[in-house]
């Protein structure tokens, strides 16, 4: 099953701490600061603080405050 999930937050809120925990439950690798442009893996734990993330992706969004 593809499983992508996006840590969505500012500089220094902890998204790639929990990403590396959604990777290890999951399985899956973690592409840190995804700068919203470039091609999403099919499967993986992406962290950006771009917050304009198309809505028609289809993924599990997580707001980091």
């Amino acid at each position: 099953m593809s499983r992508l999930i996006i840590v969505v937050g500012d500089q220094g809120c902890g998204k790639s701490r929990i990403a590396r925990a959604l990777a290890n439950e999951f399985g899956l690798p973690v592409v840190d600061d995804w700068n919203g442009r470039s091609p999403l893996p099919v499967a993986a734990v992406v962290t950006t603080n771009v917050l304009d993330v198309e809505p028609w992706l289809g993924v599990l969004m997580v707001r980091v405050s």
